[in-house]
């Protein structure tokens, strides 16, 4: 039964519903709402939201949470219940990271605006969901210091018309990177943590959060015959005295018993930090040397098939391959930046990168699972703000074996 009474007439929606975590009989729903629609008049109310719901033939339950965030504004979050279930051979998700939103004026030729634009290209897609990969926000100036600067900061990202539309156009799961938790590159030693844990929360609706006892956004979730991890690269990272652990004992040891586990024939795992590279500059897991190999030798020694891994943060975007002797290569898909300015010291040389896919300029990623059987087929696409295709690279499921 709902939690909340649907006559209520002081709730006015101002974005949403967004759709979350969703399963065969299950969806999720998030809601931003205000208390007060004395500002804009033609803001409709969340009982009549929620009787849009009532009256859809395939869904028969609902419930309601409903929590505040400000003085003046809340979050909702909808669970429905499904009467029917659309099974299909296709599925396509979007992918993409550094979605910074200037806060200045860039030039008199509107380029803001041009790279907001991106959004508005992607909710055109129709794609199932979206996977955010970190930097989906932009802590600047001591915000990452204050839930209440950090809540505004994710209220006027959304609020912005490009976002908003996206955000209402199909599902969303998240993970975080350093600056939607925090300062640039920290770790788990950053004071604010739980409270940078609760605000995503609040934003965000993937499936759960962490694990009992261990905090962290990491979660995995399920869609046809694929399976999903999504990482957890600060809430438990530790570079104090150099490299130590990215992850964490608690969540590797989570992520190879829901590895151990999986039967899909894809198993896409998403961090917001780069996986392979070593060589250049910055944060990736492979300097995280000892955690890094580790993981390695638990893929080969439990032949833990299909893999694909997926990060952002790098500002330029490209396919990585790494060759493995005696069993099939891992292929890494880093998508970055959807808005945020490009890295200058991008490396030319990177020597596991896949030819002409390296992506110097705003981009999002599409990947899309189709064909039967053996001959299953992940497709990875690169987009320009505009929608234009820049590169496209297929991986046979018979290959990740």
């Amino acid at each position: 039964m709902p939690v909340l009474i649907f006559a209520q007439e002081n709730l006015f929606v101002e974005i949403g519903p967004m759709k979350g975590h969703y399963t065969d009989t299950t969806e999720l729903h998030w809601f931003l709402l205000s208390e007060s629609n004395q500002k804009k008049l033609d803001l409709p109310s969340f009982g009549s939201k929620l009787e849009e719901f009532k009256k859809a033939p395939h869904y028969k339950d609902m419930s309601i949470e409903l929590e505040s965030l400000t003085d003046s504004r809340k979050v909702a979050r909808v669970k429905l219940t499904k009467t029917t279930s659309n099974t299909k051979d296709t599925l396509t998700f979007l992918t993409g990271s550094c979605a910074f939103q200037y806060p200045f004026p860039l030039n008199a030729g509107g380029k803001r605006k041009r790279l907001n634009r991106i959004f508005s290209t992607m909710a055109k897609e129709k794609a199932d969901f979206m996977v955010w990969t970190g930097d989906n926000v932009y802590y600047l100036a001591g915000q990452w210091n204050s839930y209440k600067a950090m809540v505004n900061e994710n209220i006027r990202t959304r609020l912005r018309t490009p976002n908003k539309a996206f955000l209402e156009s199909c599902a969303h799961y998240a993970t975080w990177d350093d600056h939607d938790y925090g300062p640039n590159d920290s770790d788990g030693r950053f004071k604010l943590k739980d409270t940078s844990l609760a605000v995503f929360k609040k934003f965000w609706v993937n499936p759960y959060y962490g694990t009992n006892g261990n905090d962290g956004v990491f979660c995995h979730f399920s869609q046809q015959d694929c399976d999903f991890f999504i990482l957890d690269s600060r809430f438990h990272c530790d570079k104090k005295g150099g490299y130590i652990r990215l992850l964490g004992d608690v969540q590797m040891d989570w992520l190879k018993e829901k590895l151990k586990a999986s039967k899909a024939n894809f198993k896409f795992i998403f961090s917001g930090t780069q996986f392979l590279p070593v060589e250049q500059h910055g944060e990736t897991w492979g300097k995280y040397s000892i955690e890094n190999g580790d993981f390695m030798e638990f893929l080969e020694k439990e032949k833990i098939n299909g893999v694909v891994l997926v990060s952002g943060d790098r500002h330029y975007s490209e396919l990585n391959k790494k060759e493995r002797e005696g069993t099939y290569p891992l292929y890494e898909f880093t998508c970055s930046p959807l808005t945020s300015f490009m890295d200058p010291s991008y490396p030319k040389n990177q020597p596991l990168r896949v030819e002409k896919t390296a992506v110097r300029d705003q981009n999002y990623g599409r990947i899309k699972i189709y064909n039967e059987g053996k001959e299953r087929i992940c497709r990875i696409e690169e987009f320009d703000t505009k929608g234009k295709l820049i590169w496209k690279y297929d991986i046979k499921l018979s290959e990740l074996k």
